[in-house]
């Protein structure tokens, strides 16, 4: 039998009896979760073996600062650009989707 615990009482919060129980969760989601997770933890770890025009598909090369992925060399300054336009788009779909979104609707 589950007991709930008294929470009038504060000092019996930590009584191993007041154990919280967790249930198995079932259902398209947790299914769909579950194989998501699957084929990103299979990429992740094929990922290095794979090759692309003869070199390592994927090539983090921490030591020479240099990132490889699929033939495209990134530097570390590539990814400040990167993040900048990764900004603008945002802020562009946030103003795009205000405006166009009010006039859509009314």
């Amino acid at each position: 039998k589950i007991q709930k615990p008294d929470l009038s009482r504060d000092d019996d919060r930590f009584n191993p009896r007041n154990r919280i129980y967790v249930r198995a969760v079932k259902g398209l989601h947790q299914l769909l979760r579950q194989r998501i997770g699957f084929l990103g933890m299979l990429a992740f770890m094929a990922l290095p073996w794979i090759n692309f025009n003869g070199q390592q598909a994927v090539l983090f090369d921490l030591i020479g600062q240099k990132y490889n992925i699929f033939g495209l060399t990134l530097w570390p300054q590539d990814f400040t650009i990167l993040a900048f336009i990764f900004m603008l788009a945002a802020f562009a779909l946030f103003l795009v989707t205000t405006f166009y979104g009010r006039v859509w609707c009314g």
